[in-house]
């Protein structure tokens, strides 16, 4: 498996929380609070029974405040030294789960038969990783697709991008756009929020 991290592996939690989120990652508190305050934006969109993929979510800063809303939370990220602080700043949440991915846009196969390694999900949460999905891999529909693969028929794709980048259209035969809004970044800048849901498409 081939990981291009770039800039994203770290040396402390401080350094990777900083690297999430720069500005705040020098205060955990809030740092803590900029994940909570996501939680809440789709709370009414969780229920107990659902599993939940964290795409890109790095440490954990939005899965750690989802756990205790429904049955488990898988988080893939492509940096091993994010994915083991992430194990670190969870370590009281016993259904958060962190799996390493490359860039390629194909989540790896896991072993079936046990809840932590399911690999199809009610809802999809990402934050800014397609952002750099565009910018740095040039694998943002393919990995669009691969959402698509993994989600439950019927299920919730929810992310962020920024608002100046033109993205691709939204696929209308894969995906239902049931919301999109601009809402504040933890950085005050303004981000573009989609909610989708699975629907037709091979």
């Amino acid at each position: 498996m081939t990981n291009t991290t770039g800039g994203w592996d770290a040396t402390t939690l401080l350094d990777a929380a900083n690297i999430i989120c720069t500005g705040l990652g020098d205060d955990l508190v809030r740092f803590n609070a900029s994940g909570a305050e996501e939680v809440e934006r789709i709370r009414h969109l969780l229920k107990p029974d659902m599993v939940v993929l964290d795409f890109g979510g790095g440490i954990g800063r939005v899965a750690r405040h989802l756990a205790p809303l429904v049955k488990a939370v898988i988080v893939f990220d492509v940096s091993s030294a994010m994915l083991n602080f992430g194990r670190e700043w969870c370590q009281q949440q016993d259904n958060v789960f962190f799996h390493l991915c490359d860039s390629e846009p194909r989540l790896p196969l896991l072993q079936p038969g046990t809840l932590r390694h399911q690999l199809e999900f009610d809802l999809i949460v990402s934050h800014m990783t397609f952002y750099h999905l565009y910018h740095d891999t040039g694998n943002y529909d393919a990995w669009m697709d691969e959402m698509w693969r993994v989600l439950k028929p019927g299920g919730l794709f929810r992310y962020d991008v920024d608002i100046e980048t033109k993205y691709p259209s939204v696929d209308d035969a894969k995906w239902l756009v049931l919301e999109r809004k601009r809402l504040p970044g933890w950085n005050g800048h303004p981000g573009d929020y989609w909610l989708l849901q699975k629907s037709g498409g091979d």
